[in-house]
């Protein structure tokens, strides 16, 4: 029996990686993709060196799944995470891009296959601040809450024809992205991928961890729509 089989994108550190390695050791065959090369040396891994924002990327990732059968999963872990920079005003369309276009983009290369065979995965990984307004990070916040609406709403959608779509919203994982100076209950990349794992196996609409500081970000949360509110009624 052919082991399972997954499409890894972004993978080539952190949450990516680690659930790449753990995939692995689990029996999975593992095809990556990701802007930079891949440390990974394993006969049941192949990688493709792709960045999701080269202009050639539908087209490539279209011809790599359409050689590839039985491919009903698919892990997107891309994602960047950059502070305003008020002087240039500059990056911010490319963090929209990156962390939000870009995983519809795979989406829609992966969908059609997947509701013909009436059988897919699609796990997403968001963020626990698409919920939060934060001026230093408007658009790392704004593609997180427009990919977990998306992920969720296209999941209620497809969910009837065999596809399951899953959203992943992490607090702080101990990776580049975590810019904070303050990070309450940080993972590592491995207890991610741990996570992730069960995602892949249960396959929940959403699922958001670390449970602990759920209520310390309703509460942000509030605080963001009081203060929006009170701005817009002055």
């Amino acid at each position: 029996m052919e082991p399972a089989k997954i499409l890894v994108i972004g993978n080539s550190d952190g949450i990516g990686l680690a659930t790449t390695r753990l995939l692995l050791d689990e029996g999975w065959q593992v095809i990556g993709v990701s802007r930079s090369d891949s440390p990974i040396a394993n006969p049941r891994y192949r990688h493709t060196t792709l960045d999701v924002l080269a202009p050639e990327y539908v087209d490539t990732l279209k011809k790599l799944i359409d050689g590839e059968d039985g491919l009903d999963t698919c892990l997107f872990c891309v994602g960047v995470g950059n502070q305003i920079e008020e002087e240039f005003w500059r990056g911010e369309s490319k963090t929209i891009a990156t962390n939000f276009l870009s995983a519809v983009q795979t989406l829609e290369c992966l969908l059609p296959a997947w509701l013909a065979q009436k059988r897919g995965h699609f796990i997403g990984l968001s963020s626990l601040a698409d919920t939060l307004r934060v001026p230093d990070a408007a658009s790392y916040c704004s593609s997180k809450a427009g990919l977990s609406n998306f992920l969720e709403s296209t999941g209620l959608r497809v969910r009837q024809r065999g596809v399951s779509i899953s959203n992943i919203r992490f607090g702080f994982v101990d990776t580049k992205m975590a810019h904070s100076p303050v990070k309450p209950a940080m993972m590592t990349p491995e207890a991610a991928a741990q996570i992730i794992l069960k995602v892949i196996d249960k396959k929940p609409l959403r699922l958001s961890r670390p449970r602990c500081i759920l209520p310390v970000i309703a509460i942000l949360s509030a605080i963001g729509w009081v203060q929006t509110t009170w701005q817009l009624n002055r």
